[in-house]
């Protein structure tokens, strides 16, 4: 046994130079050890500060050139100790921050370079940009800011199709107005809306609209918001909605700019993607003379109309996805579906979405939209016409890979299917494929699914069958063909014994003077009865 043994285990040597201080940083740097590596540096700068400081600001700035950003905040950060009073670091600093999404690190970058310089106009830039979380930088930034230049709120954008029209239809000019201002003169007091759990119908939907619509022309914000606010909850579509929402809040406050911008702020925060709120409070705090929270809102606007291409209102996106679409972009396509996805859960939207994921053999994705439709509207009639055509689809693809051998792919797009719809085959198929990969438990579990859908599947049948035989029925009496309605009855009546069905039929015997037909109807009645009552109380029990 050696002496060093019997003293425990080597030390490891410290580094006792700027040298070695210096290489074991790098050794950290290139470990991914940026905490490590920074206090390296720290210590390598007290054993010669110049030489050192030219050193890591050299590194700094080729580690920015190549995009390399978390060696960057690393030397950087080093440099900052030095340099903190540099206004230039700090920006620098700010910018690395905020391409790793370091935001809240990026902002006291900046604020502590416009201590140093209040007036420096590209920390102001980028401190706007790192609040609206934006990626832009530098002069990028003020070049993007410009779009919005010499624009005051209330804006009705120029660029977009339905922006004028509005305006002039607010202000009285639109041809027509006399016919809409009738219209809402008949409606004025009269129009009243259901519970917010019943949706508006597509009528009533439109009058709510053009009462809105008349309101504002009248400057009477607070009278349009409830209808305007109803139609948007309710994913209505009609063009300029989101718009004249953000007007009806700006009327209703107009004598009071910081209160219109709170109610605004308080919109935005749920509904982030409204780029006409977006805008309007950025001119509006424009007005008020803050330079941070103007650009910052107004970046915000700017970051959203790109991914729409310049387009404000949700209508407008759709059409121009529907018009990719038929022209069989199917990524652009994509695209702007999940542009008008982000702001409104619509039926339409959504089914574009899963077929599109589905034709890109991106399955998954299609499950996910599949899925996320049944959620947003579980009594839907077209949501669920659409869940069974993607359920088919998958059941098929399924197959496909069932019979090329892919047991695994077969099984994944089944288990997907039964999200949308559960049924007896896709649960056998289930069990089956589990079989293959000898996993009894699966196995097990799936065939008492199949078996109980099975039982649900064959009383759905019975019970449509049931419902046919009536509809045949009422239409032999309608007829007046008595005994071809009564033996239809008579077959929905052994189906399950039903009052109403009870009564067509006594209804029909005492007028075709059949006494002891009707009589055996009465003793078959009370019969179904008294097993009914004796199930329920075997059941109470």
């Amino acid at each position: 046994m050696d002496l060093l043994s019997l003293n425990g285990p080597e030390k490891e040597t410290q580094p006792q130079s700027l040298e070695e201080h210096l290489e074991l940083a790098l050794q950290k740097i290139q470990g991914k050890l940026y905490k490590d590596a920074l206090q390296c540096l720290l210590k390598a700068l007290k054993f010669d500060r110049p030489k050192m400081e030219k050193y890591i600001s050299q590194r700094f700035q080729a580690c920015i050139s190549k995009s390399d950003w978390e060696p960057a905040l690393t030397w950087g950060s080093a440099l900052f100790r030095v340099r903190g009073s540099d206004p230039k670091i700090a920006n620098q600093m700010g910018n690395c921050a905020r391409q790793l999404e370091m935001y809240s690190l990026a902002n006291n970058y900046y604020r502590h370079g416009l201590k140093q310089d209040k007036e420096n106009q590209l920390l102001r830039l980028n401190l706007a940009a790192s609040l609206a979380k934006c990626h832009k930088y530098d002069e990028e930034v003020e070049t993007a800011l410009s779009l919005f230049k010499n624009l005051s709120a209330p804006y009705f954008p120029e660029f977009t199709k339905i922006g004028q029209p509005l305006a002039r239809l607010i202000e009285g000019d639109e041809p027509g107005f006399e016919a809409l201002e009738q219209e809402a003169l008949r409606l004025l007091g009269s129009l009243e809306l259901p519970p917010l759990e019943q949706r508006l119908d597509p009528e009533l939907a439109e009058k709510a609209y053009n009462y809105a619509l008349f309101c504002l022309k009248s400057k009477e914000g607070e009278s349009a918001l409830p209808y305007l606010e109803r139609l948007l909850a309710e994913r209505h579509l009609f063009n300029g909605l989101e718009l004249l929402s953000c007007y009806a809040l700006i009327f209703m406050q107009a004598c009071d700019r910081r209160q219109t911008i709170e109610i605004l702020k308080n919109t935005f925060a749920t509904s982030s993607k409204n780029r006409y709120l977006a805008t309007n409070i950025g001119l509006l705090y424009q007005e008020e003379g803050n330079w941070l929270q103007s650009m910052r809102f107004l970046l915000v606007a700017l970051s959203l109309l790109e991914e729409s291409q310049g387009l404000f209102g949700i209508a407008e996106q759709m059409q121009v996805a529907e018009k990719q679409l038929a022209a069989g972009e199917l990524e652009k396509a994509l695209t702007f579906f999940q542009v008008v996805a982000e702001q409104v859960d619509r039926v339409d939207c959504l089914q574009r979405l899963g077929q599109i994921y589905y034709e890109l053999e991106d399955f998954t994705q299609s499950a996910a939209i599949w899925l996320k439709l049944k959620q947003a509207f579980p009594e839907d009639a077209a949501a669920k016409e659409i869940l069974s055509q993607a359920y088919r689809q998958f059941v098929d693809q399924a197959e496909k890979f069932r019979g090329r051998g892919k047991t695994q792919e077969a099984v994944d797009l089944y288990e997907s299917a039964v999200r949308f719809k559960e049924t007896a085959t896709a649960y056998k198929a289930l069990a089956a494929l589990y079989g293959l990969m000898k996993n009894k438990d699966k196995v097990y579990d799936y065939e008492t699914k199949a078996a109980h859908y099975q039982q649900l599947e064959e009383e759905e049948e019975l019970m449509s069958k049931r419902e046919k035989l009536i509809t045949l029925g009422k239409a032999m009496i309608h007829q007046k063909k008595y005994n071809e309605a009564l033996d239809f009855l008579k077959q929905a009546f052994i189906l399950k014994k039903d009052k109403d069905v009870f009564v067509l039929q006594a209804y029909l015997l005492k007028n075709l003077k059949r006494p002891k037909a009707l009589s055996e109807l009465m003793v078959s009645w009370k019969a179904g009865m008294e097993s009914t009552e004796s199930e329920t109380n075997q059941n109470d029990q």
